[in-house]
């Protein structure tokens, strides 16, 4: 199944799920699902936090090799150049293109593709699971971007390295 069936299938799901009717969805599911996927194939779809741009900026300045490692589909690459920030990432690896998705560990490992080891390697993610503790076990330094502090929530929480801004990464 291709990404747009995918999310065609979310939509319509979740449609069903919130009590539109079964014959409202069969007429408007093929023009909303084109719609919403095309909308977010670009930069109109998102927003960046402020701490985004300096952030990256200053990494990159400091030669830093940067990537991302995503659950989302390929469209992640046209999202990343709309916004002009192409020029900052060395790879982008989506859960799509390796028919994975995280936690597994292949997807970390093709982050790294022999020309890093994992030690020399930080991770920051913003999901507790599918980011700092799956990156953490495949080796990698990790950090947690934990913007709305909901990691103190967890039981190990004082043990998880976590910031709530980029910024404090430079």
């Amino acid at each position: 199944m291709d990404a747009f069936e995918w999310w065609k299938r979310v939509i319509e799901r979740t449609w069903f799920l919130g009590g539109v009717h079964p014959s409202s969805i069969e007429k408007f599911i093929d023009s909303a699902s084109e719609e919403l996927f095309e909308h977010f194939s670009g930069s109109s779809g998102f927003s960046l936090y402020e701490d985004t741009i300096p952030t990256l900026q200053e990494l990159y300045t400091n030669k830093y090799k940067l990537g991302i490692i995503t659950n989302s589909d390929n469209r992640t690459k046209q999202v990343v150049k709309s916004f002009g920030l192409d020029r900052y990432f060395s790879f982008i690896i989506t859960s799509e293109s390796m028919q994975l998705q995280k936690p597994d560990p292949k997807l970390y490992s093709a982050a790294v593709e022999n020309k890093y080891i994992p030690q020399q390697v930080c991770h920051i993610g913003d999901d507790l699971f599918g980011d700092y503790l799956a990156s953490s076990k495949a080796g990698f330094n990790s950090i947690l971007l934990d913007r709305k502090r909901k990691a103190s929530n967890f039981n190990d929480a004082e043990n998880v390295v976590k910031i709530t801004s980029l910024t404090e990464l430079v």
